[in-house]
């Protein structure tokens, strides 16, 4: 999720937000992110996060706002779906 898209978001609703938190966190196996074993995968099984809010507006309206903001984030999106990942080296010589 993206502060500024929060933040924007509920200039349109009508309330502030005092306060905004989003913490993550998620384990990763170490031998398969060193390439110890190949059968580990090098990336996350799972990222947890939790979203803090510091707010007067009501807890429905702020319920509407995080499933709003997490709808149309692609932070959210990219985590949450695969992606098709198109890399491109690039190295100079010279």
């Amino acid at each position: 999720m993206s502060v500024g898209r929060v933040f924007g978001k509920c200039g349109g609703n009508g309330f502030e937000l005092h306060k905004l938190e989003i913490e993550s966190e998620g384990r990763l196996d170490l031998r398969g992110f060193l390439g110890l074993d190949s059968a580990i995968k090098p990336g996350y099984e799972e990222v947890r996060f939790t979203v803090r809010i510091k707010s007067l507006a009501p807890r429905d309206k702020l319920e509407q706002l995080h499933r709003l903001v997490m709808s149309t984030s692609p932070n959210f999106s990219n985590f949450a779906t695969a992606i098709r990942m198109v890399p491109n080296l690039v190295i100079d010589n010279s």
